[in-house]
Order: structure tokens, then sequence, then C-alpha cells
């Protein structure tokens, strides 16, 4: 399922960028609008969930957390991060069952999804906490 998981994330990455782009708009266009215009830290975030997602070696997630740590640093919201991750996850959902090329055992995908995206919505409310508590 992994396997499948990465190279359907791979070949459908554009369509995975403008849902997630569109549902994160949609979910936070009052409250964070002032993030949402900061579009060049937007697709870095993206590239460094996406490459943690498509690519298990521990340099994308030491990439990743640190993306975090400094979107955090400079005072992003922690809810704001998670709600980007929502909205990852909700366009990964989509775009799969949507588009896939082979049948999903969707119990077994939305299993997996959930593992994958939990362990990163974890580690900002991880940092979030360290960076109050220094």
């Amino acid at each position: 399922m992994i396997q499948l998981m990465i190279s359907e994330a791979l070949r459908q990455k554009d369509g995975i960028f403008d849902k997630w782009k569109a549902d994160l708009n949609r979910r936070g266009e009052a409250e964070f609008l002032p993030f949402l215009a900061r579009t060049g830290e937007l697709d870095q975030l993206f590239q460094a969930v996406f490459h943690y997602f498509t690519d298990f070696q521990s340099k994308r997630t030491e990439q990743l957390d640190e993306q975090l740590v400094r979107l955090l640093k400079e005072n992003w919201p922690p809810v704001f991060l998670n709600m980007a991750l929502q909205s990852f996850r909700n366009a990964i959902a989509e775009t799969m069952v949507d588009g896939s090329t082979e049948e999903l055992d969707l119990p077994i995908f939305f299993k997996t999804l959930n593992e994958w995206m939990d362990a990163v919505i974890n580690l900002i409310s991880h940092r979030a906490a360290e960076s109050r508590n220094p």
C-alpha cells in the first residue's frame, strides 16, 4: 500500500498541490489571511511535507522538522500549521481516491495515511510546546 501511495502521490503532485491550496484557502481565509499571503513559505511547507510523505530518508524528516521549527519561531500559529497538514491529508485522500490508477483498499489506505500525517501533526504540537517553554 505504501508504495502505491507514494507512486500515486508522485504522479499526481500538481493536483495534490492545487487541492491543498484550495482547501487551505477555503478553511483559513478569514482568520489566517496574513499567512495565506506568504505563498513562498507555504510552497516551501508543501514541498517539505510532500517530500516527507514520498521519501523515507531521515533527511526528509529533519528538513520538515527544521521547516516547522523555523515557522513556529516566526510566530506562525500552531493551529494554522495543523490546519495546513489537515488540508494536505485531505488533498492526498481526495486525489488518490478519485484518481488512482489501481484499486485502493480504502480501510488500509486511510489507516496508513492517518498514521503518516498524525506523526507530523504530533511533531507540530511537540515543537510548539518547546517554543513556549524553552
